[in-house]
């Protein structure tokens, strides 16, 4: 069974950065949903099911976010039983950062800026098959 990754949250304080990503991704074929912070991805996820997204198949994590930053999103969000895939995005990758980041529940981290190419990396190296209409 083909594994897709079509709706994605780009989570990050710089809007500059959402609207970036989020190009990037559409222009592959994603639906891209925008948080500012933790908190708000939180938020932004619960409504996004209520509203009938069935799933989210990506969440694009910052690390530093003024309310609750993207360790702690990404812890509470597990809580509430997220099971989609959380990748840490971060402009700091030190090793003890990246664990931080995987301890609180990521299933990668990857470096700013991020590029398309490594992100198409990780996801396959997860076992996934396609970035929105894009084949990995």
């Amino acid at each position: 069974e083909k594994r897709y990754v079509r709706q994605v949250l780009v989570v990050d304080d710089a809007a500059t950065n959402r609207k970036m990503l989020c190009r990037l991704l559409s222009n592959s074929g994603c639906i891209c949903h925008e948080a500012a912070d933790g908190m708000e991805c939180v938020r932004r996820l619960n409504s996004l099911l209520l509203d009938g997204v069935t799933e989210v198949d990506l969440i694009l994590m910052d690390f530093v976010m003024i309310e609750m930053n993207g360790p702690q999103a990404t812890t509470e969000l597990r809580r509430l039983g997220f099971k989609g895939l959380i990748i840490g995005v971060t402009g700091n990758v030190l090793q003890a950062d990246v664990n931080v980041f995987m301890e609180h529940g990521a299933d990668a981290v990857l470096a700013k800026p991020l590029m398309l190419s490594k992100l198409k990396d990780t996801l396959k190296t997860l076992h996934f098959d396609q970035l929105g209409d894009v084949a990995l």
